[in-house]
């Protein structure tokens, strides 16, 4: 029985692959329903149970922080998928490539995580407000 080292190859990129598209998915998902999920819920909680919110603001903040912690992960993982991904495409000759050829975002790789950045520190500072919404800023300053 012989190993066709070719095909392995193929079969790994193609693996590759599915597992990028799948990871950059959940990532862009993740991306779009956090805010949406984060607002509704202050929202909710500063209509319905004011009283909550600083015990609700701290859940969401530490929740968010969790996530952001993934999505650094997440975003390292891409980054070896795709340096692994260039790798086999200029092993297989495959001359135009996802990886090989892959346009530069906006200042490169930056793009992706300056968009995480904007998303997870607008997140946060909404669970922030949520916090000190418990605060009476007037009394506080007055003492």
């Amino acid at each position: 029985m012989t190993i066709d080292r070719e095909e392995n190859k193929r079969v790994i990129y193609v693996q590759l692959c599915t597992t990028y598209h799948r990871l950059k998915n959940f990532r862009a998902s993740l991306l779009g329903l956090l805010p949406l999920g984060s607002g509704v819920s202050a929202f909710v909680t500063l209509k319905e149970i004011p009283q909550l919110a600083s015990i609700i603001g701290y859940f969401g903040l530490f929740f968010t922080l969790g996530l952001f912690i993934y999505e650094i992960h997440g975003t390292v993982l891409i980054q070896e998928l795709v340096k692994t991904g260039k790798y086999i495409e200029v092993n297989l000759g495959i001359q135009y490539g996802q990886f090989k050829n892959r346009p530069n975002g906006i200042g490169g790789d930056f793009g992706a995580i300056s968009a995480a950045l904007i998303v997870y520190i607008s997140v946060l500072c909404l669970w922030g407000y949520l916090i000190c919404s418990d605060i009476n800023i007037v009394e506080f300053c007055s003492n």
